[in-house]
C-alpha cells in the first residue's frame, strides 16, 4: 500500500505501474479512489492557503460532538482539511457567516478567524481533521 498526498488531499490506494520516470500511477484493478478535495487553494472564506515555515508536522485525528455540544472560540494558524464522517456541525466564522456542513463535506478551514463548531443534528458528528502544521504554529489557539 503506498500513500499519496495530492495537493492538500490525503488519498491512502493501492496503486501500480508508478515507475521513476515520472510516469503517473496506474489504478490497480477493483481499487477506486474518492477524491474529497482537489487542489482546493481556498479556505471555506476564501482565504489564500499559505503553509507555516520550520518543520512540518501532519496530524491526522477524528473529532466527535454529541448532539447540542459546541467546541470553544478557537482559530487554525495552519491549515486544516477535514471531512464528515457522520452528522451535521454549523460553524459560526462571526462576521464572515455560518455554514452547516453534513455527512460527506470536504473543507479547507478558515485560517486565523476565530470560530465555533456546534453539533446542530440529533446524532454525534464524527470529523476526520487533517492539521497541516509546522513546529513553530499552533494548529488550534483557543480564544476567551
Amino acid at each position: 500500500m503506498k500513500l499519496w498526498i495530492i495537493g492538500p488531499v490525503l488519498t491512502i490506494g493501492v496503486l501500480a505501474g508508478c515507475g521513476d520516470d515520472g510516469d503517473e500511477p496506474e489504478a490497480v484493478e477493483d481499487v477506486s479512489v474518492e477524491v474529497l478535495l482537489d487542489a482546493e487553494a481556498e479556505t471555506v472564506l476564501g482565504q489564500s492557503i499559505s503553509y507555516p515555515g520550520g518543520a512540518p508536522a501532519v496530524t491526522m485525528s477524528i473529532v466527535t460532538l454529541e448532539p447540542g455540544a459546541s467546541t470553544v472560540n478557537h482559530i487554525h494558524e495552519a491549515p486544516m482539511a477535514a471531512y464528515i464522517l457522520e452528522g451535521e456541525v454549523t460553524v459560526d466564522y462571526g462576521d464572515g457567516g455560518t455554514f452547516t456542513f453534513s455527512e460527506g463535506d470536504a473543507l479547507l478551514e478558515a485560517l486565523d478567524v476565530v470560530h465555533e463548531g456546534t453539533n446542530t443534528g440529533s446524532d454525534p458528528v464524527r470529523i476526520l481533521v487533517l492539521n497541516m502544521g509546522s513546529d513553530e504554529v499552533e494548529n488550534t489557539v483557543t480564544i476567551d
